[in-house]
């Protein structure tokens, strides 16, 4: 058992509240301390093999508040001691449980360790995963492991800051077999109380009611012994752990967000389609959302107005030459630099005897001043390796598709 009437101890003690009070409005600065307990400790060494089931989850009661040494405690009105099954106590007495996260008088018992390294995905820009397979985060260290093969008795306690996102609802959530209990601002919003064999999902809600909202997030989690088990911290936070800038609407957002408000989303040209800031149903602010515009969308019009510009879904952008042609023989027709078909006459040129075929849309015909006809191909070379572009014949237009 600890002893509490030493100088030393409450210098500590006095540390640690000081540290509370100067950083309390930046709990993500603050390290992750695990503190160590001897198997030996009432309330830890539980022996598995006195468990008559092992998928018990409590809620044993704790009371509403942390204390001002900033631990958890039990509602007096708690019924002590706490036993699993009739068989294996968990805690013996309401002192015994404070005990669990009071630091220890001997700073070689109180650990720091790297929580929040382990982030395993983030697909989604406000969802982080923390994933802890086999989770004996100080093995071998304070006690060490007791002839145990790890060390198996010890209790968390994480402090963070957590900001609102405006597109889903502030959340932690677990799976574990650990004792876990969660405060926000200093007001409990979930506990579990179990030395269990199987793990629990469980998904915490934390509901806000502005965006300039920030909640002091205070995370204990113990281990009371070997539950000859899976030994699995799982969990994932969704929000905001820091808020170096805020967006129009007061919330902190990701860069992206920040760049749909200015009005400046990015367009998919590949699939012809154009970024706009819509605003979201659920929350009222705006998100970058790619909409299929009605027209060639402008990152495709060329600066020569004598290209046709189309936008091909697949392939992007696409260019082929303006086709004036209004089927008279005795005429040279051509696109000005203004984009505008314009009409020469042939001199001494005579449709009648140069008697030009009109059944091939795709041809220009023209006549020589000896009245011979010749054609000329529509050009519907596209300036895109990846369209195929060809000329029908029945409309006299070029068709262009998509090269897969």
């Amino acid at each position: 058992m600890k002893k509490y009437h030493s100088s030393k101890f409450y210098l500590i003690l006095y540390i640690y509240l000081i540290l509370n009070l100067v950083c309390g409005e930046n709990y993500v600065t603050q390290p992750t301390i695990i503190i160590d307990h001897s198997k030996h400790e009432t309330d830890f060494g539980l022996e598995y093999s006195l468990m008559e089931s092992n998928n018990k989850f409590y809620k044993v009661g704790l009371d509403i508040e942390l204390t001002d040494d900033q631990v958890p405690q039990l509602d007096s009105t708690t019924s002590i001691p706490v036993l699993i099954d009739n068989y294996e106590m968990i805690i013996e007495s309401f002192r015994s449980f404070q005990d669990w996260n009071t630091l220890n008088t001997d700073s070689q018992y109180n650990i720091e360790y790297p929580l929040f390294d382990s982030v395993i995905s983030d697909t989604d820009s406000n969802w982080r995963h923390y994933f802890y397979e086999d989770f004996y985060p100080i093995d071998n260290k304070g006690y060490g492991n007791e002839d145990d093969s790890n060390n198996y008795n010890w209790c968390l306690h994480s402090k963070f800051k957590l900001y609102p996102t405006a597109y889903e609802d502030l959340s932690i959530y677990f799976r574990a077999n650990f004792n876990i209990y969660i405060y926000v601002n200093n007001q409990l919003l979930y506990e579990q109380t179990s030395h269990a064999k199987s793990t629990q999902t469980v998904n915490i809600a934390i509901p806000y009611n502005s965006p300039y909202d920030e909640f002091n997030i205070d995370m204990f989690i113990c281990n009371n012994g070997d539950t000859n088990g899976d030994n699995i911290l799982a969990f994932g936070i969704v929000g905001h752990l820091d808020c170096n800038n805020r967006n129009q609407y007061g919330y902190c957002e990701e860069s992206d967000y920040i760049q749909c408000i200015s009005g400046n989303c990015n367009s998919n040209q590949t699939a012809c389609t154009i970024g706009e800031c819509i605003e979201s149903s659920n929350s009222q602010i705006p998100t970058c959302t790619q909409v299929t515009p009605t027209e060639v969308p402008d990152y495709c019009i060329s600066d020569d107005l004598c290209l046709k510009s189309s936008c091909i879904v697949g392939a992007g952008c696409s260019n082929v030459p303006k086709y004036c042609n209004d089927y008279n023989p005795c005429t040279m027709d051509y696109c000005d630099s203004n984009g505008i078909c314009r009409v020469h006459l042939i001199e001494n040129c005579d449709d009648v005897e140069c008697n030009c075929p009109t059944t091939n849309l795709c041809n220009i015909y023209q006549c020589t001043i000896e009245n011979v006809c010749y054609s000329i191909p529509m050009n519907c070379t596209s300036d895109n390796p990846c369209v195929n572009s060809v000329c029908n014949s029945n409309i006299a237009s070029c068709q262009q598709t998509y090269i897969d």
